[in-house]
């Protein structure tokens, strides 16, 4: 199963039938629809208990996995976190998405094949702008997401911590939206 593949399907299909993205959840529950009817449709769990899986609760305090498709064997496979901002909020965001990357390391060194961190906006702040250093570069220059950083704004003492590296890069998806997919292994999640 490629799910980079199924993403970009998703998306075609998107702008094909329509649909419209209003927020998070609602890319949430159209990509799972959209999974369960290419994969099967018992495979497919939406805000799977992370607990359910592992005793030890992630400490970038995610309780749940957004899309978690299961083996044939019925065994933890693929997660998929899905970040869909609407508010502006943009190095929240980006930091944000990057706890999403760390959720998804996690999940792998916990048994799962795959983690996905799927980003996807109509707000063009997130990848172009005058500020492109800094939490901005990996989202608006294409520099490597990786290593140890501090949250941009507010709560400071919130950290994220990557044991692998990840390049960022956009796709069209539909009606004016990007979207980009980092996809984590346990290979490249050396902790």
């Amino acid at each position: 199963m490629n799910i980079p593949s199924l993403v970009s399907e998703f998306f075609s299909y998107a702008s094909e039938q329509k649909l419209r993205f209003y927020n998070e959840p609602c890319v949430q529950l159209e990509l799972a629809i959209f999974l369960r009817s290419k994969l099967s449709p018992q495979r497919i769990q939406l805000e799977r208990p992370i607990t359910d899986f592992t005793p030890v609760r992630n400490k970038g305090g995610k309780k749940e996995i957004d899309i978690c498709i299961l083996s044939e064997e019925h065994q933890p496979d693929i997660a998929i976190e899905i970040k869909y901002p609407r508010n502006g909020r943009i190095p929240e965001t980006i930091f944000d998405y990057c706890k999403d990357i760390e959720f998804c390391e996690a999940l792998c060194a916990s048994g799962f094949r795959f983690g996905y961190a799927l980003f996807v906006t109509a707000d063009t702040g997130f990848f172009a702008g005058r500020e492109s250093g800094g939490i901005y570069s990996s989202f608006r220059t294409g520099s490597v997401i990786a290593g140890s950083f501090s949250n941009p704004t507010g709560e400071k003492k919130k950290q994220c911590t990557l044991a692998g590296s990840y390049t960022l890069k956009w796709s069209n998806a539909h009606q004016g939206h990007r979207y980009a997919l980092i996809e984590v292994t346990p290979a490249n999640n050396h902790r």
